[in-house]
């Protein structure tokens, strides 16, 4: 349930200042099959604490297993990844999963997708798909940077553009930098607003998918919603848990200390304990009771630690 694979890095590609492209050589081609969008999940000891990161892969399905990092300041994993890895490097892998992909095998469909920053990477995976394995379907972005120098995977997109003309269609959208031919500002209301006036078959795509912070994805959902856009037809992927929620939750929480008798059960072992309300999570109260819980980032995220 909770394997690692150890696979070997096998190329290292520079994509901004602060990203990078990495490319494993897969030795596990079946445990490591995934659908467009899928993530995986890295592990290494750093500062002598076990880390754990989820990485969307970027390549189509059956080629390869690669992801985008882009640094994140302060972030152990990002940083080790963009300053410190290097070609022949071995890390802890776990297999593909995760609830946000592209539906395969399908014709003469229209998806469009709405990302930010390193949001582009599960975006790169589906668009590559769409283009390998279904001509008669259309890929329309819409994605935000702060300039054209921080745009991952730029020169890929534009080869996409130029090879697939009939198929992909790329707005850009810069907040940090004014460029004629391109959307200044975030991407928000107003901007999606002009988006689907000048382009009408951007509302009456087959399928939504929104990939990036947490605010971005709310404002578009909203958006896509107002428009009487049916909610299963909208797909996402949050970086970072909503802190507008967090802090809601917080107001509304009850001040008393309530302390709970848990039981987890993790692949037929039962886990008894109690758990104040103001202590641990779950999952990290389970973790110290000895549970090997699956999990990816701790921060409610990536969903592979929910529970039923």
């Amino acid at each position: 349930m909770n394997k690692f694979y150890s696979l070997t890095v096998e190329e290292i590609k520079p994509l901004t200042l602060d990203s990078v492209q990495i490319l494993f050589n897969n030795k596990y081609p079946e445990e490591f099959g995934f659908k467009a969008g899928q993530y995986i999940t890295l592990r290494k000891e750093i500062n002598n604490e076990e880390v754990r990161r989820s990485y969307s892969l970027s390549s189509s399905p059956g080629k390869g297993i690669e992801i985008g990092v882009k640094h994140v300041e302060k972030g152990l994993m990002s940083t080790f990844l963009t300053k410190d890895l290097k070609v022949g490097d071995v890390l802890d892998v776990l297999p593909p999963t995760g609830n946000f992909y592209l539906d395969t095998n399908n014709e003469n469909k229209h998806y469009v997708a709405v990302c930010a920053g390193s949001g582009i990477t599960p975006i790169l995976s589906m668009i590559r798909h769409i283009t390998e394995k279904e001509p008669n379907s259309d890929f329309t972005l819409i994605y935000g940077n702060r300039s054209r120098s921080s745009v991952m995977f730029g020169q890929e997109l534009q080869k996409l553009e130029n090879d697939f003309q009939s198929q992909v269609f790329v707005y850009y959208a810069f907040s940090r930098e004014k460029t004629s031919n391109f959307i200044n500002g975030r991407i928000d209301e107003l901007v999606l607003k002009n988006l689907f006036h000048n382009s009408k078959n951007l509302a009456s795509a087959d399928a939504y998918f929104l990939c990036g912070p947490g605010e971005m994805i709310d404002t578009v959902n909203s958006f896509l919603v107002d428009l009487e856009i049916k909610q299963e037809k909208i797909n996402f992927e949050r970086f970072t848990a909503n802190i507008k929620q967090e802090k809601t939750k917080e107001i509304l929480s009850v001040p008393e200390e309530i302390v709970s008798n848990m039981i987890i059960s993790v692949d037929g072992d039962d886990f008894e304990f109690q758990l104040s309300s103001k202590g641990k999570t779950i999952l990290e109260a389970a973790m110290d009771e000895g549970a090997d819980v699956p999990f990816s980032c701790k921060g409610g995220v990536c969903c592979v630690c929910k529970a039923k």
